[in-house]
């Protein structure tokens, strides 16, 4: 089965600009429990330095530190502790919270342009347990990037700044498709609308579906170019690198939904420099119901919801998440499988 994929060619280098002075290794482990108490991998790490600010809620915190593997974390909150050292792989950990113990440094958040938002150790075995039920061995089927995207260089795994919404932790797996080994290091990128209906970058375009009495229409043959952003909010997109299991973790809210469309979040995967696979994960429709009669999802909609799982032009059978009530959010986990060795485009 090929991908569909869109017009020009990609530069992984470009597409995680941020990653600077973090290092693969703090990319490689973020979100990653086996990793806590430390900032980077001791094979990659330089010096990390850095603030970010947050509301209350799950994610990082301030961090800093430097040398190999060395680094700080602050917080408080579920999970929370604050742990220091230096050299590989070391540290003390103090705090208060599930995980503080570990060294867990998930705190205050969410963090705006933070590079990694911890799972806690809990919510880490069951998004492990998920993607063994969700594994499989062939490849995922391809979808059109839509009227919205285009590449954000926000190099984090907490999406949700100031955006209100079901929590929801996305747990994806990109490995082969020819041998269903992992792919390490290639990155993930996932973006989608808030819970009103509206795509950060493109709030006008987005907002106009919303009021003006018209649906996204997907029929064979439209192509989608990258958009040029019509604002400077970002929220709801970021990218990550797998770690060596060919996993990448996300923090975001569920999605919700506008005018010709179900509930769905979109994925591109690079690997080396060209667009891999571009797809999207959906969600099971007893569980969109049951979010989306909650505010804020309620709010923003003129019109009722006109499309569902049934008759949405691209909803697959293979494109459902698994799905568990995660705290009081969700945790979704999807195997992404791709034929890497496709034309660059």
């Amino acid at each position: 089965m090929g991908h569909d994929h869109q017009d020009r060619q990609v530069s992984r280098r470009r597409l995680i600009t941020g990653i600077g002075s973090l290092g693969l290794g703090g990319l490689l482990t973020a979100g990653d429990p086996r990793a806590a108490g430390t900032v980077a991998d001791s094979s990659a790490a330089g010096t990390v330095t850095g603030s970010t600010t947050a509301r209350s809620g799950d994610g990082p915190a301030a961090r800093t530190g430097t040398g190999s593997g060395a680094g700080s974390a602050t917080g408080t909150g579920s999970g929370a502790g604050s742990a220091t050292g230096t050299g590989s792989g070391a540290g003390s950990a103090t705090g208060t919270g599930s995980g503080a113990a570990s060294g867990a440094t998930s705190a205050v958040g969410p963090a705006a342009g933070s590079a990694g938002s911890a799972f806690d150790p809990d919510t880490h075995a069951k998004a492990q347990a998920l993607l063994s039920k969700a594994q499989m061995c062939k490849l995922t089927p391809g979808t059109k990037q839509g009227p919205y995207y285009f590449e954000t260089g926000s190099v984090r795994s907490d999406l949700r700044e100031d955006r209100q919404g079901v929590r929801l932790r996305l747990a994806l797996k990109v490995q082969d498709g020819a041998t269903c080994r992992p792919l390490p290091g290639a990155a993930v990128e996932v973006w989608h609308c808030d819970a009103s209906g509206l795509y950060s970058g493109a709030e006008r375009q987005s907002r106009l579906v919303l009021t003006g009495g018209d649906k996204v229409r997907v029929r064979p043959g439209t192509v989608f170019t990258d958009i040029t952003p019509s604002d400077g909010r970002r929220y709801l997109r970021g990218v990550q690198l797998t770690d060596r299991d060919g996993i990448v973790r996300f923090t975001t809210i569920w999605p919700g939904w506008y005018p010709g469309r179900t509930v769905h979040v979109h994925v591109m995967v690079v690997v080396g420099d060209h667009r891999a696979l571009c797809t999207e994960i959906m969600f099971d429709e007893k569980l969109n119901r049951k979010v989306l009669a909650t505010p804020p999802y309620r709010a923003g909609h003129k019109r009722p919801r006109d499309t569902f799982n049934g008759n949405d032009p691209i909803f697959r059978d293979d494109m459902l998440a698994y799905v568990v009530e995660d705290g009081d959010g969700y945790l979704a986990a999807a195997v992404l499988a791709t034929d890497h060795d496709e034309r660059p485009v």
